[in-house]
């Protein structure tokens, strides 16, 4: 009997992990999905400095424009958010294109820093 309850067990978590993601209704493409995060996150930068300036930034606001902008809902930006999360080499991927899009964003002088300190790093571990 214990045997049985055991396999049942083992059985619902299995079946339960294995459920597969059911994409939104209006999924938004990767490319969508990772120019509103790039938005998001250069519209974060200035969050860093508001010890400096003592002014709260109503980040919710501002999630609120860059969707807005981008024209897409929130609930389907966050079904879709839910979605992509749920798949991880998928989200790996929409991150890497985000910093990717964030670098590409800096001044030259800053990428060839970054493009430097990586292929030193790259050097030293050969």
């Amino acid at each position: 009997m214990k045997r049985f309850i055991l396999t049942f067990i083992l059985g619902c978590l299995f079946w339960s992990c294995s459920k597969s993601i059911e994409k939104p209704e209006n999924l938004l493409s990767t490319e969508q999905i990772e120019t509103i995060l790039t938005d998001v996150h250069l519209y974060q930068q200035p969050s860093y400095l508001t010890s400096l300036y003592n002014q709260p930034i109503n980040h919710a606001k501002i999630d609120a424009q860059i969707l807005a902008k981008h024209q897409v809902s929130s609930k389907v930006f966050e079904e879709s958010f839910k979605y992509y999360v749920l798949q991880p080499e998928i989200f790996k991927e929409i991150l890497v294109n985000v910093r990717k899009k964030l670098i590409e964003k800096l001044p030259q002088e800053e990428r060839d820093k970054i493009n430097s300190e990586k292929k030193s790093k790259d050097d030293s571990k050969n």
